[in-house]
């Protein structure tokens, strides 16, 4: 009956030792850059919300909201040439390892929404 009891509250003390360990990982917001027909870019950011009207941005302080109309294109990281001037900066091994690692991600919109539910379903995937 001892060893019972002292099973269960090892196996009860056990699973809350392991619930209270675990943390909820902070996420960073994803840092964005959006652009027009023409190419010129409107807004950049980080993303707070992906709605019906559009997107919904942070930069500093202000919030701007991008109707799905206006977007063409969003691209997610940096372009080759910041990789570049990394390596000029800090080595050769250092831009071609963050040139390797930090390909741009670039989603085409065209002012549709069905375009952006995709960009959506990949940020939630972690495809950016």
């Amino acid at each position: 009956m001892k060893a019972k009891l002292f099973s269960m509250l090892l196996g009860s003390f056990l699973f809350l030792v392991s619930a209270t360990s675990q943390q909820v990982p902070v996420i960073e917001p994803l840092f964005i850059r959006v652009y027009n027909g023409q190419g010129v870019k409107i807004s950049k950011g980080k993303l707070l919300a992906i709605n019906e009207e559009g997107l919904v941005l942070q930069r500093g302080k202000k919030t701007d909201t991008i109707a799905t109309a206006d977007i063409a294109c969003i691209k997610t990281k940096r372009a080759l040439g910041h990789a570049i001037a990394i390596g000029a900066v800090f080595g050769s091994a250092a831009g071609v390892a963050t040139g390797v690692f930090n390909i741009s991600g670039t989603f085409e919109i065209q002012g549709q929404q069905k375009q952006l539910l995709k960009f959506k379903k990949a940020v939630l995937n972690g495809y950016y």
